[in-house]
């Protein structure tokens, strides 16, 4: 009998929660397996108060059908509108159906230009922080968020390039110039990513000397070199360096007349005709009592066109010229006249290629 009874008490109950409480046990790892142990003892299945506790399913007001777990009045949406066919609808409630309808999404505009739709992503690309960046070019920070933001950025787009191509700056020097709190490097980028054509290392040197930032006279400029080279002392001691066979007999003829002379001592800009570009010219030798200039090459690097190039710059600023070609001297007219060898000097290791 006090079976039977047990088994009904837990029969009744709803929950584990419910028979927790009767029995006065915590819901812990032993109270669990204390009610288990009572349940078993009188033949009842725990696992029945799971299903108890699922939610008791209603029908559909329409058809009548079962509802499924997420379901609540109606089974499809078929039914929901066809028990609402005929339904009296408020005033009040079709203003609020009416006001859900035709309720406008906001417009997501671009940070930058304003628009719905960027008309330029070259321009929208960027952040805002780095049109910040602008400011010290005079960039309008007003224009972000407007689409003037265009015509600023290809304004400042326009002035560095300026600067750099037609003013000849060099990124350095445009750091200087705007007080840019960065580095030269920062500069660099910055024309990259404007699209503006940048120099290479030796257009850059070129450049430093065109503008006059770096002395034109030289003290011995030592470089490897394939030609017979070195150092030498001349009659009046002077040390100058020479970079060729033909060099050394010239300034040992130079020596031998006691004649003052400097080697490689300016630099010269000069257009070269066949690159269509402005390039730096290192005279050989300069004689300064006779204000001349001398060239000295062999057959295998004289290269007629550029040392014509080179003695019209000369000329033009005053200067008296020759050519020392193996060992024999030629006027500028007498150089026009010459005919040059289709072999230059083209490699590093001494190899000959053919002149194109």
């Amino acid at each position: 009998m006090e079976e039977l009874k047990t088994y009904d008490i837990l029969n009744s109950f709803k929950s584990k929660t419910e028979a927790y409480n009767y029995f006065k046990i915590t819901p812990n790892n032993y109270g669990i397996k204390k009610l288990n142990i009572i349940a078993d003892s009188v033949g009842f299945d725990i696992s029945l108060y799971q299903g108890r506790r699922k939610k008791k399913l209603g029908n559909c007001s329409h058809c009548g059908k079962q509802l499924l777990n997420y379901q609540k009045k109606f089974c499809t949406h078929s039914c929901s509108a066809s028990f609402n066919v005929g339904r009296i609808v408020s005033d009040e409630t079709k203003e609020k159906i009416r006001k859900t309808l035709t309720k406008e999404k906001k417009k997501k505009l671009c940070s930058k230009c304003g628009q719905e739709k960027c008309i330029n992503l070259e321009v929208c690309k960027h952040t805002i922080k780095w049109f910040k960046r602008l400011i010290v070019f005079g960039f309008d920070i007003e224009t972000i968020g407007t689409i003037n933001i265009y015509l600023e950025y290809y304004r400042i787009k326009e002035l560095l390039q300026k600067e750099h191509l037609d003013n000849n700056l060099s990124p350095y020097d445009i750091l200087i110039k705007y007080n840019y709190n960065k580095t030269s490097e920062n500069i660099l980028h910055l024309l990259k990513i404007f699209n503006i054509k940048t120099r290479n290392l030796s257009e850059s040197v070129t450049n430093a000397w065109l503008q006059g930032k770096n002395n034109n006279y030289i003290k011995g400029d030592v470089t490897n070199y394939q030609f017979k080279h070195g150092w030498h002392k001349t009659w009046n001691n002077k040390n100058i360096y020479y970079r060729s066979s033909y060099e050394l007999n010239y300034a040992k003829i130079l020596d031998d007349n006691k004649i003052d002379y400097e080697v490689e001592f300016f630099r010269i800009k000069y257009w070269d005709t066949i690159k269509c570009k402005y390039r730096v010219s290192i005279p050989d030798f300069f004689i300064k009592e006779e204000n001349k200039i001398i060239e000295v090459k062999s057959r295998v690097t004289f290269n007629k066109q550029n040392m014509i190039d080179k003695f019209n710059e000369y000329i033009k600023l005053g200067f008296l010229v020759y050519l020392i070609l193996d060992d024999k001297e030629y006027t500028y007219n007498e150089v026009i006249n010459l005919t040059e060898n289709i072999f230059l000097l083209g490699n590093k290791n001494g190899q000959l290629s053919e002149r194109l």
